[in-house]
């Protein structure tokens, strides 16, 4: 599955982004979702951007068993690696500054036994069966402490792409 997104900042065009799911050829039973956010045009000027980002996690129940982010955002250069241990229930960050080699970060941080990067929780959402007032409660973790992401389905809208409209009925019928 692959997903494209055009993003405009007060009518200018801000940048790309694209996500990515495939299989984990290194491990049976994992997925892993890549996204890319670049900046272009005018913005790029102003703040350029260019973020990769690699979740890995467990086809069932889409845990996360890892994310790793190379973030190149104006000045400031990361590696970011961020490992899952479910049954240790922690997380493992390690960052360094890509200019300059240091290690900035590493530090260990409590999770429940199931956690969700932000790509991760993306398809945790989209994996459930979604109803209007609905509420789910989604943890994630990003290097730090552990939060509790609250979405609250709101309504139905009909999606407009390159290949025509998906009407909401036909999308809740499937």
């Amino acid at each position: 599955e692959k997903l494209r997104y055009s993003v405009s900042w007060r009518l200018l065009p801000a940048g790309h982004a694209e996500i990515v799911l495939s299989q984990d050829r290194a491990a049976a039973g994992r997925l892993r979702v890549t996204g890319k956010a670049q900046s272009v045009g005018y913005v790029s000027n102003i703040y350029k951007v260019e973020d990769e980002y690699q979740s890995t996690f467990r086809n069932q129940p889409l845990c996360s068993t890892g994310l790793h982010k190379v973030i190149k955002e104006g000045g400031r250069h990361r590696d970011v690696k961020l490992d899952f241990d479910a049954q240790a229930r922690a997380a493992r960050v390690e960052e360094k500054d890509l200019k300059t080699g240091a290690t900035v970060r590493n530090a260990q941080f409590p999770t429940p036994a199931c956690v969700h990067d932000i790509l991760s929780a993306l398809y945790y959402v989209r994996a459930r069966p979604l109803s209007v007032g609905q509420i789910i409660d989604v943890p994630i973790n990003d290097g730090s402490k552990t939060i509790q992401l609250r979405v609250e389905v709101q309504a139905e809208e009909d999606v407009k792409t390159e290949l025509g409209v998906i009407r909401s009925e036909e999308h809740t019928s499937e």
